[in-house]
């Protein structure tokens, strides 16, 4: 039993020709032939049986004669030093190949495997990669959670590897049973075969080694049967990608295995190592276990992915809405901590600086002073949103400041920064300090986006003439800047506040899920 590393590895036992064997193949004998070996069973006393495994035995030594002169001694039977040195080389190819190995079969595995099957099947890949985006529907709502999208990206990509299994398997079982085998070469017993260095030129009794002979053979079997060079192509690729570990040439193992194999006839030393010209070696089996790392490596990736591909998808959509329609263009303060929802505070702090943004402002607060309500709730309800977000955006500014003044809590975060610097001690006043104001910040977004979105549902009933509620034609307030007449700022509060306050809403939702950015 040799191990793996994933299991151990059964080496079928060798199993002693039976009788019938012999008996067969006597029959396969001239008729004259048949009665010399019965009169030689007659002297030495013994069945027809044995004479003729005696008789098979020195056909297989006279085979053997000129084949194997320099690494057997036929008769001891013993291995001369040639096979000794031929082992040692083939020692020293396969330790070349352990750190390969070990960086491929590690937590790596997966990795390889999806690494490789992009490189062997670039449609293959591709048409995975694609299952793994989120889906345009989830993408585009508002409504979409981190936790329905990872959903809807697993079974979707779930559904495209069962597709698509056959095809992948058809690609990698050959590379992955060839990396496997060779992991079993380096674990094989060849120490077994080879004699103490201190010992010098030695020669090993066949009869001390025959399991490990065995074993070297339905070893070399198995190598023979997964020959595959584009799997050590590629088992050097990635080591050194990953790892930057030098490399042997890719072929160098399978020249190597072939020299030993034309000058060793190792399947005949270990019959004669059994003394059975008819011994029975069953083929070297491995299990292909991959297809499980595979999936779940897939799986992993696509999931860990899905969070930034929305906060990525957000981001873009709300930064387009706020250069085209509230003229915001500058980027978001630089120092905004990632523990506190950075990309949503950074794009609320600069619709504060809008000067665009301020008129839509100030175009519902003169609605409430001028217009003529049919419904004082309805005047309240806008009153209250307008309040709400000029005291959301100034708690705000106050705490985070401006462009790249910053407020209070900015300036704590710089004094700990240069007093402290990196130490446990500036990370332990830091996780504090936004504990402390993690609160004041939310109830600040929140209340923000609530009534952006309640402003604009207000002004919207009446502008659609869904349920009209006061005559904006009593409104004369323009812009600061002269270019946007009342009702056209009265139009952009209806159809781009609450949107925009939705688009807030989902990307804050997704920060606060997702934990803090790295």
């Amino acid at each position: 039993m040799r191990k793996s590393e994933r299991y151990t590895v059964p080496y079928p036992p060798a199993e002693p020709a039976p009788e019938t064997v012999y008996r067969q193949r006597f029959h396969e004998f001239p008729l004259w032939y048949r009665w010399y070996l019965r009169v030689l069973a007659l002297l030495h006393g013994t069945s027809v049986e044995k004479t003729v495994r005696r008789h098979e035995l020195q056909e297989l030594r006279r085979k053997l004669a000129p084949l194997a002169r320099d690494i057997l001694d036929l008769s001891v039977p013993a291995l001369l030093p040639g096979f000794h040195l031929r082992l040692r080389s083939l020692e020293i190819k396969r330790r070349r190949l352990i750190p390969l190995l070990r960086e491929v079969q590690s937590s790596n595995r997966g990795r390889f495997l999806v690494e490789t099957l992009a490189r062997q099947d670039p449609k293959t890949h591709q048409a995975l990669e694609d299952a793994a985006g989120i889906p345009e529907t989830l993408l585009e709502s508002t409504e979409t959670t981190l936790a329905v999208a990872r959903e809807a990206v697993q079974n979707h990509l779930k559904e495209e590897l069962e597709i698509r299994r056959h095809r992948i398997e058809e690609t990698l079982t050959p590379l992955w049973t060839t990396i496997t085998a060779l992991s079993i070469l380096v674990r094989a017993d060849l120490e077994s075969l080879l004699p103490p260095a201190e010992q010098g030129l030695v020669r090993t009794p066949l009869r001390v080694v025959q399991t490990p002979l065995q074993e070297l053979h339905q070893t070399m079997e198995l190598l023979r049967r997964e020959r595959n060079h584009t799997a050590t192509e590629e088992l050097c690729d990635f080591a050194r990608r990953r790892a930057r570990l030098p490399s042997p040439p890719p072929r160098e193992i399978w020249q190597e295995l072939e020299e030993f194999r034309v000058a060793v006839p190792l399947l005949e030393i270990t019959k004669l190592a059994w003394e059975d010209p008819y011994l029975e070696i069953r083929p070297l089996l491995i299990r292909n276990e991959w297809w499980q790392t595979f999936h779940q490596t897939w799986t992993a990736r696509a999931t860990e992915r899905t969070g930034a591909l929305l906060l990525t998808h957000r981001t873009e959509q709300l930064r387009e809405r706020l250069s085209q329609i509230f003229q915001v263009s500058g980027p978001p303060p630089s120092w905004l901590p990632s523990e506190l929802y950075p990309t949503t505070m950074g794009f609320v702090l600069l619709l504060g600086e809008s000067e665009f943004f301020h008129d839509t402002r100030r175009v519902v607060t003169q609605v409430v002073i001028d217009a003529v309500f049919q419904h004082l709730d309805v005047r309240n309800a806008l009153h209250q949103a307008a309040l709400q977000i000029d005291q959301s955006l100034e708690r705000l500014s106050s705490l985070m400041g401006k462009g790249e003044k910053r407020g209070t809590l900015g300036e704590e975060l710089l004094r700990i920064r240069r007093r402290s610097g990196t130490s446990s001690l500036a990370r332990r006043q830091l996780s504090e300090l936004y504990e402390q104001h993690r609160h004041r910040v939310r109830t600040a977004l929140e209340e923000f986006m609530e009534a952006l979105i309640a402003g604009s549902v207000l002004i919207d009933r009446t502008l659609s003439g869904t349920a009209p509620a006061f005559d904006y034609q009593t409104v004369q307030a323009q812009s600061f800047s002269g270019d946007f007449p009342a009702r056209e700022l009265l139009q952009t509060v209806a159809t781009q506040w609450a949107p925009l306050g939705r688009e807030l809403r989902a990307l804050y939702t997704l920060e606060s899920t997702a934990g803090p950015s790295p």
